[in-house]
C-alpha cells in the first residue's frame, strides 16, 4: 500500500515538473503605420532540460488589445495559423488538419479579442533546446470603427486559464507611426518650389 502511495506520489510531481516549465511571451513593440495592418506574434519555450521535456498536449488563449491609452482602437481580424515551420505544432496541428480560422470578438471595443485554440496530433514534446517557437500571429488594423492617431499607443496581452501554461504578462505595445506615403500638405508642397527655384536661379548665376 506505501510503494502504491510512493509511487502516485512520484507519478504527480513529475508530471507537475514536466510542464511547469511552459513559458508563453509576446514581442516586446512594433511600429505601425496610420492606415495599415500589422502582425503581433507570441512565441512558446521550455525551461526543462532535454532529456525530461515538457508534454505539450494543447493549448486555449485569449489574446485582448487594451485600448484605454487612446481616444481610437485597433482591431483584431480573423487570423489562421502560423507558417508550418516555425510553429509549435508545425503540420501536426488538429486546427489545421480541420481548415480552421480563428474570427476576434467585442469586448470593450469591436474586434479587440481573440481567442485561439488549438492542439496536436500526436503532440509535442519541448525543452531548453526546443528555443522559442511560435504560438500564435495576431493580424490586426489601424482602419477600424475608431481609427487611432499617430503617436497612439496600444496594449496585447494574451491569458490562458491552463495551470500549466505561464506567461511572463508583459503585454506587446504598439506605437502608431506615421503613414507611409503621405501626400505632402500645400504649404509644404510651395516650400519645397521656393528652394527649387532659388537653386535654378542660383546655378544660372
Amino acid at each position: 500500500m506505501n510503494l502504491r502511495l510512493t509511487l502516485l506520489a512520484m507519478t504527480m510531481f513529475l508530471s507537475s515538473y514536466a510542464s511547469a516549465g511552459l513559458m508563453v511571451q509576446g514581442q516586446a513593440s512594433a511600429l505601425v503605420p496610420a492606415g495599415s495592418t500589422g502582425v503581433v506574434t507570441f512565441t512558446i519555450s521550455s525551461d526543462a532540460p532535454d532529456f525530461f521535456p515538457d508534454l505539450f498536449l494543447g493549448y486555449e488563449f485569449t489574446f485582448h488589445i487594451d485600448s484605454s491609452m487612446s481616444p481610437g482602437s485597433i482591431e483584431f481580424l480573423p487570423s489562421g495559423l502560423p507558417d508550418p515551420a516555425d510553429y509549435v505544432f508545425g503540420n501536426q496541428s488538429t486546427a489545421r488538419l480541420s481548415g480552421k480560422t480563428f474570427t476576434p470578438t467585442m469586448t470593450l471595443v469591436p474586434d479587440d479579442t481573440l481567442v485561439i485554440e488549438d492542439g496536436g496530433a500526436p503532440p509535442v514534446f519541448l525543452s531548453q533546446g526546443s528555443g522559442s517557437l511560435v504560438l500564435a500571429e495576431l493580424h490586426f488594423t489601424t482602419n477600424g470603427t475608431l481609427p487611432p492617431n499617430v503617436g497612439d499607443t496600444f496594449r496585447i496581452s494574451a491569458s490562458t486559464s491552463n495551470p500549466f501554461i505561464a506567461s511572463d504578462n508583459t503585454p506587446t505595445e504598439i506605437t502608431i507611426t506615421a503613414a507611409t506615403g503621405v501626400v505632402p500638405e500645400p504649404h509644404s508642397l510651395l516650400t519645397c518650389l521656393l528652394f527649387s527655384t532659388l537653386g535654378i536661379i542660383r546655378r544660372r548665376r
